[in-house]
């Protein structure tokens, strides 16, 4: 998985938090570094920030497509709005037979699992999406 994030720390934060489940993860800060480990690696999947310093992120998912087509694009982003969204879900379907949905705009509230009885908090059950 290639990560593409200009903040290094919501960079690294990912990474931990992928490694463990068996991610193997690059990181690219800028528009360029993504550019050249798509290239250069091919990762399956991308987990890209809209909001990049160097570039427009559309123009990004452009180049996406046409270096590496097969490669799956997930965009995330703190700025934007619903309008950017459908652009974005434009840009990924572009000849890639790709679907793309959009199910919410805004901020998702994150709150931990409430503790059992014992003190612990139950750890997640549900299985990891394997490529195909």
């Amino acid at each position: 998985m290639l990560i593409v994030e200009d903040h290094a720390d919501s960079a690294e934060f990912l990474r931990l938090l992928l490694e463990p489940q068996g991610y193997i993860v690059h990181t690219a800060a800028s528009a360029q570094q993504a550019r050249e480990e798509l290239t250069a690696w091919k990762p399956e999947l991308v987990l890209m920030d809209l909001m990049l310093p160097d570039v427009e992120g559309l123009d990004l998912l452009h180049d996406f497509r046409r270096i590496s087509p097969s490669t799956q694009v997930i965009v995330v982003s703190g700025h934007g709005s619903i309008t950017v969204a459908v652009e974005a879900g434009s840009a990924l379907d572009v000849g890639a037979g790709v679907g793309v949905g959009v199910s919410r705009a805004g901020r998702v509230p994150v709150a931990p699992a409430p503790a059992s009885s014992s003190g612990r908090r139950p750890r997640h059950s549900g299985s990891r999406v394997q490529p195909q």
